[in-house]
């Protein structure tokens, strides 16, 4: 299956300050829970919300009852390539692991082992800004030195395309990408 990467000229930064979410009776936002940092990306996963957050670490909060876990180094997350519990980007695969993009690499976690991927792994030394997931379960990230494809066996790193901050891909698994630069042809 042929993958198409179309380069886009914006750049999305995601910061949301409280979890907040529209009552359909009301047509009013309703906080879930006020938090003190920045959340980066949100990811979904059943009746969890997923949160990547800046210097915060990985927040999963219950829909269902309101309750949260906050995942740091100093209780589970690793801390060989986790700065200032600084969480840059998350998404959760068919599988229901979390992809999770930290200072110096990506972290995997199953709900029960948190596994670290470094530089070595991936090809990128600084961490990556966002990622996403194909309908093959292919995990996209994007990184300032280029796009790592993590397909469950091997990681893929595409350093022709460097500075990209942000990815989505679509209903029919095209991929794109923005980044930073300015009057490039799209």
């Amino acid at each position: 299956m042929k993958l198409y990467l179309c380069l886009l000229l914006i750049a999305i930064v995601c910061m949301i300050f409280p979890i907040v979410s529209p009552s359909a009776e009301e047509s009013e936002w309703e906080i879930l829970l006020e938090l003190d940092g920045f959340i980066n990306q949100i990811a979904l996963e059943g009746n969890y919300v997923w949160c990547a957050m800046n210097n915060d670490g990985v927040l999963r909060y219950n829909k269902t009852d309101g309750s949260y876990v906050q995942y740091t180094t100093e209780n589970e997350l690793p801390n060989n390539i986790v700065l200032n519990n600084w969480i840059r980007c998350i998404a959760v695969d068919k599988k229901g692991v979390k992809w999770i993009g930290v200072n110096f690499g990506i972290i995997s976690f199953d709900d029960t082992t948190w596994t670290a991927y470094s530089s070595e792994d991936t090809g990128i030394s600084y961490g990556p800004n966002n990622v996403a997931i194909d309908h093959d379960n292919v995990k996209w990230f994007t990184a300032s030195e280029g796009i790592v494809a993590y397909n469950d066996t091997s990681f893929s790193f595409f350093d022709e395309y460097n500075n990209k901050i942000c990815i989505y891909i679509d209903n029919n698994n095209y991929i794109f990408v923005g980044d930073f630069a300015k009057n490039k042809d799209v």
